[in-house]
């Protein structure tokens, strides 16, 4: 139970870290110059990095899809019925996602969503005629890391927009854009989303087949091995190679739950995936030692660094804690876990540290 709820929460609740100030120090994509931007290897990573900076906004992984909209959706959170104190909140709680405030919000996340697809489909079209500007092994980690990218968005916004798979796989969902163009694109079954999703994960595991963090396991978040280039560093901060096999284990784990002669098949695909992460997890991905979660201020461990499989660095994530959880906030909404969860196995059973 202990090494599945690892391999789920790696991924279902990205984790936040500070840090490598200058990797996060890009210029925006719609300051430069589309020529210069893509003139260049540091162009294309300045444009990937960006993607990365972006799923930090409040709309995607900074709160929306992360510790707030989606927590509450999911029944995480106790939800007061004082308007005066819980506001839109209630509404939610109460799976009322029609009124103009959620409405917007939810349209800000589509929108946000995919105009960062977008910019991995521009990543994709333009190297391909500029081979020659890449050094190394960076045009396969950058691909490869667009094309994980564009499928964890796409995955993402199909299990919040799209219909319930397991009850009805073909019933019409959301676009798989893989391109640049600004036209409207057809809004695809369900299953055919998911054949999208699982090809481009495919591809992109085959692309970082030889991925830095196969080789070593000094790739911590917080810790870079050689002081040079962070682009190879810090690769639990990236769609890595194992990133990206956890989430074809996810993907191919939620297509089994429908009925059809595929539903063993996808069962075994995703159990492969699965373990093959945990086969590996002792050496690349140890559970955290309770004497750093339970350190003094200066080097207190509480994103469990050692267990990240990928994680997102949130340079605002104290201003976010502060605006979801302080009970300083006090009668204003303060999100509290139900008590009740905190005791199931699942949560740690509220004494979970990983290792001694």
């Amino acid at each position: 139970m202990k090494i599945l709820k690892y391999i789920i929460l790696s991924f279902s609740g990205l984790f936040f870290t500070a840090g490598c100030s200058d990797w996060l120090e890009v210029k925006p994509y719609d300051t430069m110059a589309e020529g210069d931007l893509l003139s260049t290897e540091e162009g294309f990573k300045n444009l990937l990095n960006g993607v990365y900076i972006d799923l930090n906004k409040d709309e995607l992984y900074g709160q929306t899809l992360t510790v707030e909209m989606v927590e509450i959706m999911g029944g995480s959170y106790l939800i007061g019925t004082d308007p005066l104190t819980w506001g839109d909140y209630i509404d939610l709680n109460n799976r009322n996602f029609t009124t103009e405030y959620w409405r917007t919000r939810l349209d800000n996340t589509w929108d946000k969503a995919y105009a960062l697809i977008r910019n991995c489909n521009t990543i994709l079209e333009q190297m391909e005629s500029r081979k020659s500007v890449f050094t190394g092994n960076n045009y396969n980690l950058i691909r490869g890391e667009a094309l994980a990218l564009r499928a964890l968005l796409h995955f993402d916004m199909f299990r919040l927009f799209g219909p319930v798979y397991k009850l009805n796989p073909t019933k019409t969902s959301i676009p798989y854009e893989t391109s640049t163009t600004l036209q409207v694109q057809e809004l695809l079954p369900g299953n055919e989303v998911m054949r999208h999703v699982i090809e481009d994960l495919s591809e992109a595991e085959k692309l970082l087949a030889d991925d830095p963090i196969i080789t070593t396991t000094d790739h911590l978040v917080n810790h870079a091995t050689t002081g040079g280039s962070n682009f190879l560093e810090y690769r639990t901060l990236r769609l890595n190679y194992y990133a990206v096999q956890a989430l074809l284990a996810r993907a191919y784990h939620y297509i089994s739950s429908y009925k059809d002669e595929h539903q063993e098949d996808y069962k075994a695909k995703a159990k492969s995936y699965a373990e093959g992460i945990i086969n590996i997890a002792p050496q690349h991905f140890p559970f955290v030692n309770k004497a750093d979660v339970l350190g003094t201020p200066e080097n207190v461990d509480r994103i469990f660094a050692t267990e990240v499989i990928f994680g997102l660095t949130n340079v605002n994530r104290n201003l976010m804690f502060k605006n979801n959880n302080d009970p300083d906030r006090s009668p204003k909404p303060v999100l509290r876990m139900d008590p009740a969860l905190l005791e199931m196995p699942y949560f740690g059973g509220g004494a979970d540290y990983g290792g001694s």
